[in-house]
């Protein structure tokens, strides 16, 4: 992986981040949904 792809990776992870902590319900879901699902699916 060379140095460009990396930082276009990066630059992407951070984009969604910050979309994903801008968005209560979204962070709400994936604090919550984990759980839930290892209860039923055990």
């Amino acid at each position: 992986m060379n140095r460009t792809s990396f930082a276009a990776i990066a630059s992407v992870a951070r984009k969604e981040f910050l979309h994903i902590f801008r968005d209560r319900r979204v962070l709400i879901l994936l604090v919550v949904l984990p759980p839930i699902f290892t209860l039923v699916f055990g």
